[in-house]
């Protein structure tokens, strides 16, 4: 199980929008701090410092990812359902 810490790391800064770009970078995101396992363990608030953008704005976006049945969230949990969905998702980026 991967975690995040509290300082985080600032991978991908000013995230703006949860539809699309922000559900992509998440992915990209998620993907990282799992590390192979299937699970991560960061509050929305952590997840948030570490795209440098809000709250409210990494809740849409794992919404989003939740939708698409790639990740599943519970309390300080995500929980990666679909990989490769999650892989293809953070491939938009590239």
């Amino acid at each position: 199980m991967a975690e995040l810490d509290d300082a985080g790391g600032g991978v991908v800064g000013g995230v703006a929008q949860a539809d699309g770009p922000a559900a992509d970078v998440a992915a990209a995101v998620l993907l990282e701090l799992a590390a192979g396992s299937d699970q991560v363990t960061a509050t929305q608030q952590q997840l948030a410092a570490e795209l440098g953008t809000a709250r409210e704005v990494v809740f849409r976006a794992l919404r989003v990812l939740v939708g698409r049945g790639l990740i599943a969230t519970g309390r300080g949990r995500v929980r990666v359902l679909d990989r490769a969905g999650l892989v293809a998702a953070a491939r938009v980026l590239s």
